[in-house]
């Protein structure tokens, strides 16, 4: 009678529009998720951080992120943990509320499903690929508060033909993107990646902002003829420059103090080397015969000379403390 009792009372219940849970769990020490399959919604209530996965089988809904069409995130969510909605194709927007200050990595990777995001100004920090392989998304609003965005955090964002960026960090430029581009003055750092693929970009003006170029950030700029660094700059990151054939110019101020690796590598229309009064950056491989590094420089960096199979030797300094 009893069990008669409770399907009646079920089947009621469903006849009236209540939804019930398929599955649910903890997403963090004070954060639980339910999610429902008939409306193919995941609810996250609770307040605090959510948890960082590390892979993304481990995020407790992972067999449903192929089904998931909306998500619910409560006020008083503080973090969206690493990996949260990673391939959640069928995701079409979602709401991150004012509460929440950072944003991990690889959260919403591959969802191909949505089409804008808007990012409001409690958030500070986006993490590494954050929205890399979002091929839908075609609008992005970045708030004011956020000063750190990681790697490619929109790489393979097909569906974005304008630049992303907020006041204080350059975060993306469309691969299709043509011509001669001058990055916004009060800007203070190129983002890892940022202007990566961008083969017919012909010049670029960084603002006297800027300090520091992310790693890869020009990387494969292929139509990129010369650039000027502006004091401004302390660091330079690895592979910055790389693949950058078309280079025939680089003027590196005095202000930087550290070019990662290989920063330069593959710019084959480079013909002078590249070094300011602290670095030796790079040297052309068609050089050929004895070089005597300058005085004064202090570092030779990563890969500097790599491939110089004409060089037959050469004098360092006694400024020089460090040899990548």
């Amino acid at each position: 009678m009893k069990t008669k009792l409770l399907t009646l009372l079920f089947a009621c219940m469903a006849s009236i529009g209540v939804a019930f849970a398929d599955d649910s769990g903890t997403c963090g020490a004070n954060l639980t998720w339910s999610y429902n399959s008939s409306t193919g919604t995941l609810t996250i209530t609770g307040t605090g951080p959510m948890t960082n996965w590390y892979y993304s089988n481990e995020v407790p809904w992972y067999s449903y992120c192929s089904q998931i069409k909306t998500v619910n995130l409560p006020d008083g969510l503080t973090s969206i943990g690493n990996r949260a909605f990673y391939y959640c194709s069928g995701l079409t927007s979602v709401t991150i509320p004012n509460s929440v200050t950072s944003i991990g990595s690889y959260v919403f990777r591959g969802c191909s499903g949505l089409t804008s995001v808007t990012i409001g100004n409690s958030v500070t920090s986006i993490g590494d690929y954050a929205f890399s392989g979002c091929s839908g998304l075609t609008s992005v609003t970045i708030g004011t508060s956020v000063t750190s965005i990681g790697y490619w955090a929109f790489f393979g964002c097909t569906g974005l033909t304008a630049p992303v960026y907020n006041s204080h960090v350059f975060a993306f430029m469309p691969s299709t993107y043509s011509g001669a581009y001058s990055i916004p003055d009060g800007i203070e750092t190129i983002a890892v990646g940022a202007f990566s693929g961008c083969t017919n970009l012909t010049s670029v003006t960084i603002p006297n902002s800027v300090t520091s170029i992310g790693r890869y950030a020009f990387e494969d700029c292929t139509g990129l003829t010369s650039v000027t660094i502006p004091e401004s700059v302390t660091s330079i990151g690895s592979y910055a420059f790389s693949g950058c054939t078309g280079l025939t110019s680089v003027t590196i101020p005095e202000s930087v103090t550290s070019i990662g690796s290989y920063a330069f590598s593959g710019c084959t229309g480079l013909t002078a080397p590249v070094y300011n009064s602290h670095v030796f950056a790079f040297m052309p491989s068609t050089y050929s015969g004895a070089y005597s590094i300058p005085d004064g420089i202090e570092t030779i960096a990563v890969g500097a000379f790599s491939g110089c199979s004409g060089l037959t030797s050469v004098t360092i300094p006694n400024s020089v403390t460090s040899i990548g």
